[in-house]
């Protein structure tokens, strides 16, 4: 918070002594749309599908060469995370506690049960974001790489099989709470004004660790997927 106290404070001078390229400090605002799933390296677990969320965050760039910035943010997300199946079942989530499940299930899901994990985060990406001259009234932007640093702040999990079909399940300690994503952007400035620009952006970024704690039966990495359609502004 003192970081964007100062670069908004640091940005309204510099703005009034030169236009939004001469700033050497820029903040804004996101809402995103965001698709997401989890893949594992197991054959035994097969994905399941994808969940649609948000993501709400602060961005700031610090521009640091013409048309060159450092970008960082800090990010909120809801309903990520993604489906996965386990064709033969089995003590899937062995440290969670389960309360809606029968007791016979709680440590053997069913053949074929299907998890949908609903993740909720904390984020703080950091990348290099590369712009190139206006046209007109807008610049193209890639951001890569994209290094992003997130924990786990809450995740439920539904859970559907044969004769059994349970929602919001608290599955926090068998989530992993630290992990860490890489990522490319790409997307488009459009400004309105001098000190202001629409910002629309295309982003993919793919966890490097295991999201999952152990199965008691299967040895598996799994890993996040996510696609942000970011909508944001910039001043």
């Amino acid at each position: 918070m003192l970081i964007l106290v100062f670069g908004c404070i640091q940005h309204n001078a510099q703005a009034q002594s030169g236009s939004v390229d001469d700033s050497k400090l820029r903040f804004g605002l996101q809402v995103s749309p965001v698709v997401s799933w989890l893949s594992s390296d197991e054959s035994e677990v097969k994905g399941g599908g994808v969940n649609v969320g948000l993501k709400l965050g602060a961005l700031g760039e610090y521009n640091f060469a013409k048309n060159y910035s450092i970008a960082v943010g800090i990010g909120f997300g809801f309903s990520h995370g993604g489906k996965l199946q386990f064709p033969g079942g089995g003590n899937l989530l062995p440290k969670s506690e389960l309360p809606d499940v029968p007791a016979q299930y709680r440590r053997n899901l069913p053949a074929d049960t299907k998890i949908d994990y609903r993740l909720t985060f904390i984020e703080f990406p950091v990348s290099l974001k590369l712009r190139t001259r206006e046209f007109g009234y807008v610049k193209y932007y890639a951001e890569i790489p994209i290094i992003n640093l997130s924990a786990i702040t809450q995740a439920k999990a539904n859970i559907d099989a044969a004769n059994l079909d349970v929602n919001k399940q608290k599955i926090k300690s068998d989530i992993k709470v630290l992990n860490a994503q890489w990522g490319i952007g790409l997307g488009m400035e459009y400004n309105l004004s001098q000190d202001f620009s629409m910002v629309f952006g295309v982003y993919y970024t793919q966890g490097f660790f295991d999201l999952t704690k152990k199965y008691a039966n299967i040895d598996d990495k799994a890993v996040d997927h996510v696609i942000t359609f970011r909508i944001g502004a910039l001043f």
